[in-house]
This record gives C-alpha cells, sequence and structure tokens, in this order.
C-alpha cells in the first residue's frame, strides 16, 4: 500500500498535539478497545483533514470502508485529493453546518442535522473532541443520528469532558486544566458567551441520552486526565458503547423556539463581527478563518495545480 503524506504544518487547523501521534492514538483505541477489523465500515465524525484517516489507510481493506465528515471545505478537499484518490473506499463528506469558529456561513444547524447515511451503514462510529465543543440539542440529535446508521452490536467511540464527584473535586482544587465556571443546566463551559469553546457534560446525563438511544456502555469509561488525574487514558475522557437494539428512540425534535433562538444568534453574531471588521479588531473566530481562507482551495482546474504546489 502507498503511505498518505501528512498535510502541511500551516494546512492543520485542528486541535493542539502531534497530528501523527494523535491519529496512531486513537488509531489503536479503535482496534485495542473496539476490536476494529480490516473489513468494517468506519465512520470518522469530525474527520478534520485526515489525522485518523490516515493511520487506518494502512488497516481498512476494500472489503471495509470509510467515510469521514466535517464542516470545513478545505480539509474534506485536501482529504479527497490525498487520500480518495488513492484509496476509493476512504470518502470524504462536506456538512454544511453553522460554526462560529469554522463555517459562519454554514446553511444548516447540527441540533437538526441527518447524517448523509443509510440506517445500520457501519460497524464503527468515532467522534474525537466533537462534543467538547457542542451544546446538549446538538449532542442528542447526533447521538440520535449515531445509533440510526450503527449496525446491530456495532460500536461507538466518542471522547468529552465528563463531570463527576471526582472531576468536580479536581475541579474546586485546581487541579484541572480548564476552568468549567459557567454552568447551564447539564453542561459546563469556559466561557459564558460562546460556550462551544469548550463544553464539559454531567455524566448522568450523558447515560441517559446513551439509554434512550439503545447505546449500552461498555464499562469502564475510559477516564482523561484534563482534570488532573494522576493516571489516565488518554487527555480527554473516552465512552465506548455498543448499539444493542434494531431502532432508536423518534427522533429529537427541533422546536420552533429553538429554531429561533439559534436564528437570533447567528444574526447578532453576524453583526457583531462586522462591527469588529470595521473597528480593525481580531475575535478568535476571524484569525480562524483568516488561516483556513489564506490555504482555501481555489475552485475548478486549478485545483490540481495548487495541490501540486503545495503537497
Amino acid at each position: 500500500m502507498s503511505i498518505v503524506r501528512v498535510p502541511p504544518d500551516d494546512f492543520i487547523y485542528i486541535g493542539g498535539g502531534n497530528f501523527q501521534n494523535i491519529g496512531n492514538e486513537f488509531f489503536r483505541y479503535l482496534i485495542e478497545l473496539g476490536g476494529l477489523q480490516p473489513h468494517h465500515k468506519v465512520l470518522d465524525v469530525g474527520c478534520g483533514i485526515g489525522r485518523l484517516a490516515v493511520p487506518l489507510t494502512q488497516y481498512l481493506n476494500a472489503k471495509g470502508g470509510y467515510d469521514g465528515l466535517d464542516i470545513v471545505p478545505m480539509g474534506i478537499d485536501w482529504c479527497r485529493q490525498n487520500i480518495t484518490s488513492q484509496y476509493p473506499h476512504f470518502r470524504f463528506h462536506l456538512a454544511d453546518l453553522f460554526n462560529r469558529s469554522y463555517n459562519r456561513h454554514g446553511r444548516f444547524e447540527a441540533s437538526a442535522y441527518s447524517f448523509p447515511f443509510q440506517q445500520e451503514t457501519f460497524d464503527m462510529i468515532c467522534l474525537v473532541s466533537v462534543f467538547t465543543h457542542m451544546l446538549p440539542a446538538e449532542v442528542e440529535n447526533y447521538l440520535y443520528e449515531i445509533a440510526r446508521v450503527l449496525k446491530r452490536n456495532g460500536l461507538c467511540l466518542i471522547t468529552y469532558f465528563l463531570w463527576n464527584t471526582e472531576s468536580a473535586d479536581l475541579h474546586d482544587r485546581k487541579k484541572c486544566e480548564w476552568n468549567f465556571k459557567f454552568q447551564k443546566g447539564p453542561f459546563r463551559s469556559i466561557s459564558r458567551h460562546r460556550p462551544e469553546d469548550a463544553v464539559c457534560f454531567d455524566e448522568s446525563f450523558l447515560v441517559k441520552l446513551y439509554q434512550k438511544f439503545g447505546l449500552r456502555l461498555e464499562t469502564p469509561i475510559r477516564y482523561g486526565s484534563w482534570c488532573g488525574r494522576p493516571w489516565a487514558t488518554a487527555f480527554q475522557d473516552m465512552i465506548l458503547a455498543k448499539k444493542v437494539v434494531c431502532w432508536p428512540a423518534p427522533k429529537p425534535r427541533v422546536t420552533l423556539a429553538h429554531r429561533m433562538k439559534l436564528a437570533i444568534r447567528r444574526v447578532l453574531y453576524g453583526q457583531i463581527v462586522a462591527r469588529f471588521r470595521r473597528l480593525g479588531m481580531n475575535t478568535p473566530e476571524l484569525e480562524i478563518q483568516r488561516h483556513i481562507q489564506a490555504r482555501k482551495i481555489p475552485p475548478g482546474k486549478n485545483r490540481n495545480a495548487h495541490f501540486a504546489r503545495n503537497p
């Protein structure tokens, strides 16, 4: 098999840490914890720019397959050009969802989004540092969609910041790297006005959602080091769960009030960003947008030439 080169550093817009090391780490978890086999079909939600896909190209065979889903067009373009071109059973899909940092012009909301796949398609679904940036209604909808497209007895591996007795105690004793001081319902955040920056969920809230959608936790939960634990499997907490029912509960309803709230939020946010631009000031979202725009892949015939110049 040919080996896919990792993207250049200035293309990598997701998370921190070493791109290859983190990809290999979660590749190992899928095999050791999830029992992933070469013929399995994998869905990677929040695939970014191929961090997990790259090591999986050396493992999944043509009887299996990989689908990556992400909201950033640049990442999807790079993966299609550099991975799908060599491995046709690796496919990448753009989810045109609104996100204040990565896709401000997205047409759809995560709380009502439907994954573009048939029911019971995948043996394994993975989400790494996705639900740490989503709010309860969005997480509930995604868990429904995960249960819908996961095969019976299929597994999902998802990372979180989990709030429980131990993490709360460590947080209160200032052992935690993150200050989740703003609480709203079943979650906490490091920011009052931009809660999606980092979200920590009550563990009991998530356990009930898993039960609601027929996902049985494969205990123990692998707790992470984010809150200052002296021992941990990884940085974030990991929940591995198995689908044990043929069909999940009804899809969560998005109320009219919730839709109106989201629409108002998007309009107000657009006005705030426009004002910052007029004043020549930066926001973290504008910095991310500038980075993505600077590396934006030109459309049409220039696309291949662009990648030839920027391998």
